[in-house]
């Protein structure tokens, strides 16, 4: 940015200064999904800017804490299925999330979410 004054005797005078545009990280999870096989909010994920792709991990746990879904990959969806291929019932579930943002600081998220709506089986 320049800033150019002129005095009421003519004289002038400038200034420059720099700003720098950091693109900000923002994230974004919703707090429920509905894996009903209607074509609506059928999925769970992490969407956002600047996301980097290095340190990121999401880790979906049971209310008995059991690990029912991961993800090392930010643009990866889950679908309300465990890791062994079953449905899981409606119910809270916990997530934890750690991810980088574009400046390189490591963040933690611990939050929940909802499955509001159990899951259809494939193939009915």
């Amino acid at each position: 940015m320049r800033l150019v004054a002129w005095s009421e005797d003519g004289c002038s005078d400038t200034a420059t200064n720099y700003f720098p545009f950091i693109q900000e990280t923002t994230i974004y999870f919703p707090n429920s999904f509905t894996p009903d096989g209607d074509g609506l909010n059928d999925e769970f994920g992490i969407e956002g800017e600047s996301i980097r792709f290095e340190d990121f991990e999401l880790i979906i746990y049971d209310r008995w804490g059991h690990q029912v879904f991961g993800s090392t990959r930010p643009d990866r969806k889950w679908d309300g299925v465990n890791m062994d291929g079953d449905i899981l019932p409606a119910g809270v579930y916990s997530l934890s999330l750690h991810y980088r943002t574009n400046v390189g600081e490591l963040k933690f998220i611990n939050d929940h979410m909802v499955i509001s709506a159990s899951g259809l089986k494939k193939g009915l």
